[in-house]
């Protein structure tokens, strides 16, 4: 999966927590992400903070608050895709647990005990096609 591809699916299921994300799809957007946040942030770096709830916030943050709902949706399908719950996200709420939900996310491959238990099938994986002559009952 190409980077437009990535970012074209995450944005198309932009609020859908459910379902199965690749590691392609999760990456490529991520990257995406932050290279949209240096430019937004660069672009915007002349405006002064804004308080929020008593703390300064940068102006390219509140740019960027739109492409949390999408962030967050589609970690929820790579954790799941991974096997996990996708509550696993909560840990960013607590210091270091973004490391600890990104390394969940980049280095678990799709696990295919938990995917059984939910009756899906590897997202890059073909069918099997039955030879010819035989056919499936």
């Amino acid at each position: 999966m190409e980077p437009v591809g990535a970012t074209g699916s995450v944005l198309r299921r932009y609020a859908r927590f459910s379902g199965r994300a690749s590691l392609a799809e999760y990456w490529w957007w991520l990257a995406v992400l932050a290279a949209l946040a240096l430019v937004v942030r660069a672009a915007l770096a002349g405006l002064p903070d804004v308080a929020v709830l008593g703390e300064p916030v940068g102006a390219w943050q509140l740019a960027l608050l739109p492409l949390l709902v999408p962030t967050v949706a589609v970690t929820a399908r790579r954790l799941r895709d991974a096997g996990l719950s996708p509550w696993w996200q909560l840990l960013v709420l607590v210091p270091f647990g973004a490391v600890v939900v990104l390394t969940m996310c980049a280095f678990r491959p799709w696990q295919p005990s938990a995917a059984a238990r939910a009756g899906l099938r590897p997202l890059l994986r073909r069918r099997r096609t039955a030879p010819a002559g035989r056919t499936s009952a």
